[in-house]
């Protein structure tokens, strides 16, 4: 079966039990279709078929994340990316231990810890608490990666140390944080399409959106993680397996460009929209531009990490606060006495 297909069938499931929970006794949906006990568990072949679905999108686009800088810059990334598989040697591996590398890393921790308690301190519970809870443990994700960054660049200054297994499962969860982080974006389109749709205050472009059942992004981003761990993308610049891991968020980030791009909400304006579309698109040019900085200027590893984590930081600051504001815009405010 193709993977539309899939999707489709999926979606189907996951609409009937939707409608079940949250159309009105008006709707035209059949009194079958609202048996609890024919809607409680998908069927083994609608799992079966998300299952497959996802693990084929994140091999396909690991292969794409392997092949594409030698697409965008073939010269430059034949030089710059090169195999490690966790084994480095003298000759080939390079890492920066600068202060400029690992203090921006944590500078950025610092910030995602923030951004997310201030997310949860948002939630309303039976109202926004589901989103608030997957908007927070996506900046996690990004805490993670930055942190384990950090101390990365901080300690392990040797290859012989970069050879070691707490190198090795620190750098794991460092960029393994990106294709753990995809299955929290893709939830948080899935909900704020579960929930606005549910409100039939949008467009009927908005309302046509599939749902994609949060167990497809669950099983696409454990697929990622588990091949980044295993050191299928591991180069002899580890800054290398990064960008391999980033053209993994391609499919959660699209997915919520087109939730932002047919939101036609009241409550959420048009520039909290454009924000949250450029902070997801601004990071792409880091693909191409990292090889060329690394090969054909004279830049120190250190100057090039702190260009690409303030990037990095602008990127998420935008795609923060867009969902900062769609969260405030779902919010039930207590009426005054």
């Amino acid at each position: 079966r193709s993977f539309i297909h899939w999707l489709l069938i999926s979606q189907d499931t996951n609409r009937v039990i939707s409608m079940c929970i949250v159309r009105p006794m008006s709707s035209k949906v059949p009194d079958e279709c609202c048996d609890r006990s024919a809607t409680a568990k998908i069927p083994f072949n609608v799992s079966f078929s998300v299952a497959c679905a996802a693990i084929s999108l994140a091999a396909g686009m690991l292969g794409i994340g392997l092949w594409a800088p030698f697409l965008s810059t073939p010269e430059a990334s034949s030089k710059t990316y090169e195999p490690a598989f966790w084994q480095y040697d003298h000759a080939t591996s390079h890492f920066d231990n600068s202060p400029w590398s690992y203090w921006t890393d944590y500078v950025i921790a610092v910030g995602m810890v923030a951004y997310s308690t201030s997310v949860l301190l948002l939630s309303q519970r039976g109202n926004t608490d589901r989103l608030c809870i997957r908007v927070a443990v996506l900046a996690s994700m990004c805490m993670m990666s930055v942190a384990a960054g950090g101390i990365c660049h901080q300690t392990y200054t040797t290859v012989e140390s970069r050879n070691s297994l707490s190198f090795r499962i620190l750098w794991s969860l460092c960029v393994g944080a990106i294709p753990l982080g995809n299955i929290w974006m893709g939830c948080c389109a899935s909900e704020i399409l579960r929930k606005l749709q549910s409100e039939r205050l949008c467009s009927s472009a908005f309302e046509k959106l599939p749902i994609i059942p949060e167990s497809f992004w669950y099983i696409y981003g454990l697929c990622g993680f588990s091949f980044t761990a295993l050191g299928g993308i591991s180069h002899q610049r580890p800054a290398c397996d990064l960008f391999v891991a980033a053209v993994t968020q391609a499919p959660p980030s699209y997915y919520m460009m087109a939730v932002l791009i047919f939101l036609d909400h009241p409550k959420i304006s048009y520039n909290v929209r454009i924000w949250g579309l450029v902070g997801l698109n601004c990071h792409i040019p880091l693909l191409p531009l990292y090889p060329m900085l690394v090969q054909y200027t004279d830049w120190s590893l250190g100057a090039i990490n702190t260009l690409l984590h303030t990037w990095l930081a602008v990127s998420w600051a935008l795609q923060a606060y867009c969902l900062y504001r769609i969260i405030q815009s779902m919010m039930i405010q207590p009426t005054q006495k």
